[in-house]
């Protein structure tokens, strides 16, 4: 049976930073799993560095590799690819669910509104998983500050005010990390 946990927060809020210590602590308690994300469709290069499998979900072990690492820094936003990025990624993540094969499936997406949190929920229900959302906040100025993916202020503010509404969506396990219990988050400069 699977763990699969969705992340949901602002662009800048800290997702990726808290998935990588959360895979850090996995791997350490000698689990495997992977990492399924829209955004890896905009690394040009992380295709050419992992297997066709792989790409589908980055293995938690090959995290740490160099070429992964620097194929996830060129991140380069592409318009183009954003139509066909979250389709692919669900796509990914109903296969990982299929073959049965993945302890631990963590979906490294922006996930603010209800509407793109429940096909990943429901789906990981169907087949048997456990599922935890984790809601990832930080203060709208800090992910402004923060945010590499190049997304407009204006939409940071709006998305913002959406995701603080769901603020009391029902989601049975949801788990709120605010920024005073990311320790790590006060010692990144800005």
């Amino acid at each position: 049976m699977s763990n699969v946990t969705i992340m949901s927060g602002l662009p800048g809020s800290g997702k990726s930073f808290h998935v990588r210590s959360f895979v850090g602590f996995l791997l350490s308690e000698g689990e495997e799993g992977i990492i399924i994300s829209a955004d890896h469709r905009h690394c040009a290069t992380l295709q050419e560095v992992l297997s066709n499998e792989e790409y589908e979900g980055i293995p938690f072990h090959r995290l740490g590799d160099e070429d992964i690492q620097n194929a996830l820094d060129n991140y380069e936003f592409k318009p183009t690819v954003l139509e066909t990025a979250h389709p692919q990624c669900f796509k990914a993540f109903i296969n990982k669910l299929l073959s049965g094969g993945d302890s631990n499936i963590v979906v490294d997406n922006t996930n603010i509104h209800a509407a793109e949190i429940a096909p990943y929920y429901l789906a990981a229900q169907a087949f048997g998983a456990t599922v935890e959302i984790i809601r990832v906040e930080a203060p709208v100025e800090l992910c402004i500050e923060r945010n590499v993916h190049d997304v407009p202020k204006e939409a940071i503010v709006r998305m913002n005010a959406t995701f603080s509404e769901m603020k009391g969506h029902p989601w049975k396990n949801g788990v709120t990390i605010p920024k005073q219990h990311m320790p790590w988050w006060t010692s990144r400069s800005v």
